[in-house]
């Protein structure tokens, strides 16, 4: 009876274990197309700006933006939803970049890669 329990209650929190982008991206067709919640640190792609010569009393007057992405050894997650955006002075982002945060969204794989969309109609 002891041994029972003690599976059971190994079974229970090996099922409540908070799903990582690793963990997702070692089986992503068990996920495909439904609304999970991992938890991870999303970092910044590369900043894409406009190349306008700006004049000396507007230095900032470029438009700059930038993806959220979770990147794992397994390939990266394109976080969808949050947007960072500004110019080349200052940049704000939607959510917190490089800090861990909970990500609940829909998860899809896409010829473009694998997204997760955190907007809130997802």
């Amino acid at each position: 009876m002891k041994g029972a329990l003690l599976a059971l209650c190994v079974l229970i929190l090996v099922g409540c274990a908070p799903l990582t982008a690793e963990k997702l991206l070692t089986n992503p067709q068990q996920y495909e197309g439904k609304q999970i919640t991992i938890t991870a640190s999303p970092e910044l792609s590369p900043v894409r700006c406009t190349k306008m010569a700006c004049p000396a009393e507007n230095a900032c007057c470029n438009l700059c933006g930038a993806t959220l992405l979770v990147k794992t050894s397994k390939g990266d997650i394109q976080i969808e939803g949050p947007t960072c955006r500004g110019n080349e002075c200052q940049l704000n982002c939607t959510i917190t970049a490089y800090r861990e945060t909970a990500l609940t969204g829909q998860f899809r794989n896409t010829e473009d890669g694998y997204i997760l969309d955190v907007s809130p109609s997802s």
